[in-house]
């Protein structure tokens, strides 16, 4: 005894100092009380202390040799452990806690007994049994701790001053997302999908969980429950080209070939072996699942469920909206291109020009100039002054229109077009199409850009 309790000690970080004495009794009465129960004394039953702790060994117990006694007795040890702690207060805990843990250090000092079997075949064969109805079987809930690397043995302290169920499971640290992703697929034992699917602990048997079973077709849907800190498994066959999961909690999937997949609400999946591809497409927009796959599904220290939805590819495309108004749809020609000073009042005379621009605008808003074939604009500045420019180049754009207002999106005329001066020189860039105005009809089209003398003007016919 006085082993064990260094053992424990030790193990437990000095988070809890043994100082009541242990007294290991052998007692070859038949109380039914199993192989071995552990008295606790307070010595004064009007405070919650502890002032002994006595382990009955049963005649059975005291047969056995090797890991079966370590384990008996290591087990019985820890809750002398938990009255240390907690006091007499210590019988009020849940039994998940008063039998599950001292069921988990037994067997993880032993290394794993036959004292475990008949709880690790309840655990792994009713993953649907919520965590706070069990309790010796609760061996596999602080196994799967250790397996995904939340010490037990660290835990100890936060799961006993939780005390009651909800604030335990949170001190024992399961409310991770780590944890909670693979505890009902776990119990599944089946190594070749993944690490997620197979459990681990000390004693464990080759018991397995058996999934119930879900169809989805096209059109159809199947769903599941769970209550609080249980989990399902199911095997789903899917019939269906597309299926979309939607839960609450966390979920994950598997399927023969080393598929495992954490799965995100609301996503949906293709079933079909082209991969969902609609003509005209060059890829689909969807994962691959396999017509046979197992889920497992909890919702932690809430309820949760599944819906899976099943559905046909729809390779039908609704019409979009049109971009622009479909009276600028089409080849246009211009017949001028100038600008309206309405700001300063100079007295400039527009002279005309800027013709044969070949404009062609697509529905869905993108659009060429070409300035290759069209004429100078000139303007009378005056005095016999005149000043004439000449745009070349080939531009490309986008814009949005509707009701009579023009959005220019983008544009790249500086970068395509080069405007030369009769006085020498030349500048990036040309006067193309920008947000204003526009008006169509009989045929011609005209756009309004405002800048900051007045307005720039572009007139076109149809080609």
């Amino acid at each position: 005894v006085d082993e064990m309790v260094a053992e424990i000690e030790g193990r437990l970080g000095g988070a809890i100092e043994m100082v009541a004495p242990i007294h290991l009794l052998l007692d070859h009465r038949d109380l039914g009380l199993g192989l071995a129960y552990t008295w606790a004394d307070p010595g004064d039953c009007n405070q919650n202390g502890l002032s002994s702790c006595t382990i009955h060994l049963s005649a059975e117990a005291e047969d056995e040799d090797g890991a079966d006694l370590r384990g008996i007795i290591s087990h019985e040890v820890f809750h002398c452990f938990q009255f240390q702690y907690l006091g007499m207060a210590a019988n009020d805990l849940p039994e998940w806690i008063l039998e599950g843990l001292p069921a988990w250090v037994g067997e993880d000092i032993s290394g794993g007994s036959t004292v475990s079997t008949s709880w690790w075949t309840t655990y792994l064969t009713s993953p649907e049994r919520s965590l706070y109805g069990r309790s010796y079987d609760a061996i596999g809930f602080y196994s799967h701790l250790d397996e995904v690397g939340i010490d037990p043995w660290s835990r100890v302290v936060q799961i006993f001053d939780g005390f009651s169920n909800e604030p335990a499971f949170e001190g024992a640290g399961a409310s991770s997302g780590a944890f909670l992703e693979s505890w009902p697929s776990s119990v599944l034992r089946r190594t070749e999908l993944g690490r997620a699917w197979d459990a681990t602990g000390p004693g464990i048997t080759i018991d397995r969980a058996t999934p119930g079973a879900l169809t989805v077709a096209n059109g159809g849907a199947a769903s599941a429950e769970v209550g609080k800190v249980s989990g399902g498994l199911y095997e789903v066959a899917i019939g269906a080209d597309l299926v979309t999961f939607e839960f609450d909690g966390w979920a994950r999937f598997a399927a023969e070939g080393g598929t495992d997949v954490v799965l995100e609400s609301g996503t949906t999946y293709c079933a079909r072996g082209d991969g969902c591809v609609c003509p005209g497409d060059t890829s689909s927009p969807f994962e691959p699942i396999a017509a046979n796959v197992v889920v497992g599904l909890t919702g932690g220290t809430d309820e949760a469920s599944m819906t899976i939805t099943g559905s046909a590819v729809d390779c039908e495309r609704p019409e979009s909206e049109p971009v622009v108004d479909p009276c600028l749809v089409g080849q246009w020609t211009s017949t001028a291109s100038y600008i309206d000073d309405t700001v300063t009042g100079a007295p400039v005379d527009e002279l005309g020009g800027g013709a044969g621009i070949v404009m062609v605008i697509a529905a869905d808003g993108s659009f060429t100039m070409d300035f290759n074939g069209s004429t100078a604009s000139s303007t009378d500045m005056g005095d016999g002054l005149v000043l004439a420019t000449q745009t070349r180049g080939v531009a490309h754009g986008h814009i949005t229109a509707a009701g009579g207002h023009v959005e220019l999106v983008d544009a790249d005329y500086r970068e395509s077009l080069t405007t030369r001066l009769n006085t020498g020189g030349e500048l990036a860039g040309g006067t193309g199409i920008g947000t204003g105005s526009y008006s169509c009809g009989a045929g011609r089209i005209e756009f309004r850009t405002p800048f900051e003398l007045g307005e720039t003007i572009n007139a076109f016919q149809s080609a």
